[in-house]
């Protein structure tokens, strides 16, 4: 099986994102002004290891000369074809705990959960969130956005801590809602810095429970 480094990836994840959402590959100024590249031709040399390890094709030198390849068949890959997100580590379901910014590795996730989002996966540690199927030692598949809806899921920062909840706005407050009656629900105050890091999409089950998704 090939490997891509990490910024390889990346590139790829972006293209095949592009191409779900615009129909067309992004330019080489897109690739570098998205991923914060260094040069146009940092860019270039990638492109050119994805072409020589099958997973692009590129048909011209145009700017949006770029297509999708099966890296075992050279035909161009099924728009189902997963992406991956990098597991950055632990998420509170509980107490909340520092965030953690450390990529442990990459997990494929299908397009039809991303629909073509950018995100990230988090280990669940706790069990504030089992009455909602979700327990410790999870792996959620999350949306990176900063706004939710009342109701969802949510992975947010609360003074600088991590932690997983119901996002439940009331009455010009919020509340952060548990799914375990052993836990309360925790306001958040004017003074405290709050931010919405995404909603909550998927869920990847370990141990013995079946698979399934939340959409």
């Amino acid at each position: 099986m090939r490997t891509l480094s990490k910024r390889q990836q990346q590139i790829l994840d972006f293209i095949r994102r592009t191409l779900a959402r615009e129909g067309v590959p992004p330019t080489l100024r897109e690739i570098r002004d998205h991923l914060k590249i260094s040069s146009i031709g940092s860019v270039g040399n990638m492109l050119d290891a994805l072409v020589k390890k099958g997973f692009l094709k590129r048909g011209d030198r145009r700017a949006r000369g770029l297509s999708l390849a099966n890296p075992e068949t050279e035909e161009t890959i099924d728009p189902m074809s997963p992406f991956s997100f990098p597991l950055l580590g632990h998420i509170a379901a509980g107490v909340p705990i520092a965030a953690v910014q450390h990529i442990e590795r990459y997990i494929s996730v299908d397009r039809a959960i991303t629909k073509g989002r950018e995100g990230f996966c988090l280990r669940v540690k706790g069990d504030s969130m089992e009455d909602a199927g979700i327990h410790n030692g999870d792996i959620l598949i999350v949306s990176r956005q900063q706004a939710a809806d009342p109701g969802d899921i949510v992975v947010a920062l609360l003074n600088e801590e991590a932690t997983v909840k119901y996002y439940k706005p009331k009455h010009g407050d919020v509340y952060l809602v548990p799914a375990n009656a052993k836990y309360d629900p925790r306001r958040v105050h004017k003074e405290d810095h709050f931010q919405i890091q995404g909603k909550v999409i998927g869920v990847f089950y370990t141990g013995q429970r079946s698979s399934a998704v939340k959409n």
